[in-house]
């Protein structure tokens, strides 16, 4: 069994990196020892069975993973949360082509009240719409800002 496990970093300015470890045992003896080593500390880390499901991409309008549609919530505190969905599908466009019509991802935003937490650590109660973001989302651009 193969666990991936993600460790956040944050320096001294507060700038943060993501890090990927896939181990056999669990991450964390080694990400103690990076710690051990590094100015930088341990923000977060979370881990979970790395899962490969071997699904075939498609070449399509938005092929590319650089492109992403941005989908806000927000909870009923006011505190908002960000997916972010890459080569997105072009069906789920308005005719601009640019913002999401909601009745196209009615699964998404059901999956997601009530379970998304928001940065305050509340559940998202409302979808807020979805624009087309032409550039990648790096990981760090993607994690909540989450104090529990």
């Amino acid at each position: 069994m193969a666990l991936r496990g993600l460790l956040v970093w944050v320096d001294g300015q507060g700038e943060r990196r993501a890090h990927a470890i896939v181990s056999s045992m669990g991450c964390s003896g080694i990400c103690g020892a990076l710690v051990a080593h590094s100015n930088a500390v341990e923000e977060s880390i979370s881990e979970g069975t790395l899962v490969v499901p071997g699904h075939i991409p498609t070449v399509a309008t938005y092929p590319s993973v650089r492109t992403n549609v941005r989908l806000g919530f927000v909870a009923a505190s006011g505190s908002r949360a960000n997916l972010y969905l890459p080569a997105p599908q072009n069906n789920i466009f308005l005719t601009d082509g640019t913002t999401v019509d909601p009745s196209t991802i009615a699964d998404i935003i059901s999956a997601a009240t009530g379970n998304l937490l928001a940065g305050d650590g509340t559940a998202v109660t409302l979808f807020t719409g979805g624009e087309l973001h032409a550039g990648a989302v790096n990981l760090i651009a993607s994690l909540q800002v989450f104090s529990p």
